[in-house]
């Protein structure tokens, strides 16, 4: 039995222009998000340096637990530079041999940003050539506490909870 030309006309499609339309305003859409997505995937600038900071003092904290022997995160205000090394020593076998100091992580802050404060256990170090923070088999860490500007004057600051050795970053400005 074949459907009679009153049930044909009475089924709907979308016409032509209607999916042209359709396909004009998912176009458009997508190129006002694309952009802005991808901008927010990447990082670059401050954000690098802040991710970068936090996976150093992570990757340090880690190191140091899963190793049973002392990690530091190896500061240098002068060339913008972090790293991290150590671990892999329990106390007894650091007494005996010498230290290998091989970096396990090493990131470089991009350029404009720099340390307005950098201190460790109470002492101010921006100054100096290297500053290292020390992270214990034992889940402790040195006191920390830094402040550092980014090229469009946006300031965060970064302490370190001594007793878990977790970081914690706030915006300063």
């Amino acid at each position: 039995m074949t459907p009679s030309p009153d049930i044909l006309r009475k089924q709907k499609a979308f016409t032509l222009i209607e999916m042209m339309i359709v396909l004009a305003m998912a176009a458009l859409f997508m190129a006002i998000g694309v952009p802005q997505f991808m901008r927010s995937l990447n990082k670059e600038g401050f954000r690098k340096a802040t991710s970068d900071l936090m996976e150093g003092f992570s990757t340090a904290r880690a190191k140091a637990i899963l190793s049973g022997g002392m990690a530091e995160l190896v500061i240098r205000p002068k060339d913008m530079s972090i790293s991290v090394i150590g671990g892999g020593f329990s106390q007894e076998n650091q007494e005996k041999g010498p230290k290998i100091e091989s970096p396990s992580f090493s990131a470089q802050m991009p350029t404009g940003v720099y340390w307005e404060i950098l201190g460790v256990n109470n002492v101010e170090l921006q100054e100096e050539e290297e500053v290292r923070v020390r992270f214990f088999p034992n889940g402790t860490c040195d006191e920390f506490d830094a402040v550092f500007r980014g090229p469009n004057g946006e300031m965060r600051r970064v302490t370190l909870e001594v007793i878990t050795g977790i970081a914690d970053m706030e915006t300063v400005k």
